[in-house]
């Protein structure tokens, strides 16, 4: 319960930014794309794409994620938010296959990460962009209820509107929020929001911020029918995030069966993609372009991206 609260304190601003959405609500036109997702065992694959996250990514001895593939010893910064993301890969793998040796990582990144956040240095996890203190805030919370272990951070100065002092189960909230939007954030928020108040409105927005997504011809790849190429840097990572929380929407129960069904076949069908030609499987990278595999190089947010959506389609029923 403890969680949903925290969850709602700072998910519910993101609904406060919400912009007109297109509500398309024909659903049933012919969907083309039925890519056969069952040979595939999605168990393995998850465990193939997070191990090369670690390996490639996870910094044994400064215990955090660098920026570019295997560059362990390079001064690129390798950001403050995509660390969140990286540890949420690492906590779905957790807690898909209760291997200890993700739980080991879980109390050397709480200590790692604030090597990179070059607002506070590393002496703590306040920064001066308030998405990337949520992030943070949101991956402490999950890492809380996993483990029900204690580690307090300061995520926002008082001064400027802090949402919360510490991650143990106890919430200051101070009246100003300004919180990050964007439609994966959105549906994401309006579900959690949904879950909590068990209010139909929250579901109908999650609802139909998802279908825009993947019905709008800006949003796709339309020669595949996947989440188009996002680019490098930053952009990267959007994809993951949209398809955390749209797996868990499909698996909502009340959820429209229409939606349902037309959800989890463009789900299955970018994860088929993915996986069948947007993967090296020399290297096991996956780049910002699901349908075309990578050479050389990788970033964290385009592998991190990757690994979020199959790490959901494992533990997709």
């Amino acid at each position: 319960m403890m969680k949903r609260i925290n969850n709602v304190l700072l998910l519910s601003a993101f609904v406060a930014l919400t912009t007109n959405l297109t509500a398309c609500n024909n659903i049933e036109d012919t969907y083309f794309y039925e890519n056969n997702t069952s040979n595939i065992k999605w168990n393995e694959v998850a465990d193939s794409a997070t191990t090369a996250l670690v390996e490639h990514f996870w910094h044994k001895d400064k215990h955090y994620f660098v920026y570019n593939s295997d560059e362990f010893d390079t001064t690129t910064d390798p950001g403050y938010w995509p660390q969140a993301h990286a540890m949420d890969v690492i906590i779905d793998a957790y807690q898909r296959t209760h291997d200890q040796k993700y739980a080991n990582m879980f109390g050397l990144w709480y200590e790692g990460v604030k090597k990179v956040n070059h607002f506070r240095g590393a002496s703590g996890y306040e920064n001066n962009f308030y998405d990337d203190s949520e992030w943070i805030a949101l991956t402490l919370l999950r890492l809380y209820d996993v483990t029900k272990e204690e580690r307090k951070a300061t995520l926002f100065n008082p001064a400027t509107g802090a949402i919360y002092d510490n991650i143990n189960g106890n919430t200051n909230v101070i009246d100003k929020t300004t919180l990050s939007y964007n439609q994966g954030t959105f549906v994401g928020a309006a579900f959690e929001l949904f879950k909590i108040t068990g209010e139909q409105a929250y579901l109908n927005e999650a609802r139909k911020a998802a279908y825009y997504c993947i019905s709008d011809a800006s949003m796709l790849d339309l020669g595949n029918n996947i989440l188009r190429d996002e680019g490098n840097g930053d952009g990267g990572l959007f994809k993951g995030i949209f398809m955390r929380y749209f797996a868990l929407l499909i698996q909502e129960p009340t959820l429209d069966e229409g939606y349902k069904k037309k959800f989890t076949t463009f789900f299955n069908n970018n994860v088929a993609v993915l996986w069948q030609k947007g993967t090296n499987k020399q290297t096991l990278m996956m780049g910002p372009n699901w349908a075309n595999a990578i050479k050389g190089t990788n970033q964290l947010t385009s592998q991190t991206s990757a690994c979020m959506a199959i790490e959901a389609k494992a533990t997709l029923k």
